[in-house]
């Protein structure tokens, strides 16, 4: 344990957000050599009280975090960082300096990030339009893996994912149309098998329908803050009928995303009904942006 570690990790806990746990890495005894050291609470009454006792368990990760990139993040190797859920226990202050932190590694070094929250998800894709649009296109990557038949890591069909909602459409439409061919040649359990997932898939683009394209991304789920960046005044053309529109579709294919009653099991809907409910997203996404973007033109041009 040098001076220079002790810096390096004063350092990690201001880059993290947590200056204010008054913490301290204090020399206990040298043996062989060695200097040992140990973690203790700044100005404790008490020798004897410990930081575990009094800390909360995310104040303890953040601090094990921190001791963690003060060994590891200024060595001259080219090994890559990975985290499992490096935000597990942590405040929503933790965890965006957290993001903030595990972006500007990934400016030296591949940073591999696994996790099951959707607001890091958020965050670290925040983080990362803050570095430029270039850079997150070349360096940012976000992959959607799931567990089938015991193996973990399987890929889901990212096109479907994290695609523009308008792209999105169209291959939930392509897919219909194997479905449909399948099912012609194979029969009806043929087909339902390969809707069953269309309409899950279809439950999810509605939610992000929602998010993306009716509320302009002013606020997501999975985002810390509201972002308006001047887009406020698009939000007066959303009227009655688009709101029925996406409810309606919205109950309709939410059966598809929970457990089904064995005795009376919803139907999956045939490949004219699910191909007009489709259709209909897809035209009602082309004349509503039409009109949001008009109302944008008429508010900049009233600025002016």
């Amino acid at each position: 344990m040098t001076k220079a570690y002790v810096s390096r990790f004063n350092d990690e806990l201001k880059k993290l957000g947590a200056e204010r746990i008054q913490v301290e890495l204090v020399k206990t005894r040298a043996t062989k050599g060695a200097v040992l050291h140990q973690l203790k609470l700044k100005g404790a009454q008490k020798q004897k009280v410990s930081p575990e006792s009094v800390l909360s368990e995310g104040e303890r990760r953040i601090i094990s975090l921190a001791a963690f990139l003060a060994d590891v993040s200024d060595k001259p190797i080219a090994a890559p960082f990975i985290f499992d859920d490096p935000i597990s226990s942590l405040d929503h202050d933790f965890e965006w300096h957290v993001a903030n932190r595990l972006v500007q590694l990934a400016t030296k070094r591949q940073v591999l990030i696994f996790t099951h929250r959707l607001s890091l998800y958020g965050a670290l894709e925040d983080v990362a339009k803050k570095m430029g649009d270039k850079w997150k296109k070349d360096q940012f990557s976000q992959i959607c893996i799931e567990k089938y038949e015991g193996v973990s890591g399987q890929p889901v069909n990212q096109a479907v994912w994290n695609a523009k909602t308008e792209t999105a459409n169209n291959i939930l439409i392509e897919r219909l149309h194997q479905a449909k061919k399948t099912g012609q040649e194979y029969g009806a359990d043929s087909y339902k098998a390969l809707a069953q997932g269309i309409c899950s898939d279809f439950r999810k683009l509605l939610e992000r329908t929602v998010e993306e394209d009716l509320l302009f991304e002013i606020v997501r789920r999975h985002r810390k803050s509201v972002t308006t960046d001047n887009k406020l005044a698009a939000l007066h053309v959303i009227n009655p009928s688009d709101c029925s529109l996406i409810d309606g579709l919205m109950t309709k294919y939410s059966f598809y995303e929970h457990s089904q009653s064995q005795e009376q099991p919803t139907s999956i809907p045939n490949p004219e009904e699910l191909s007009t409910d489709l259709e209909l997203l897809k035209s009602w996404r082309r004349d509503f942006v039409d009109r949001r973007r008009k109302a944008l033109s008429d508010v900049l041009t009233f600025n002016k």
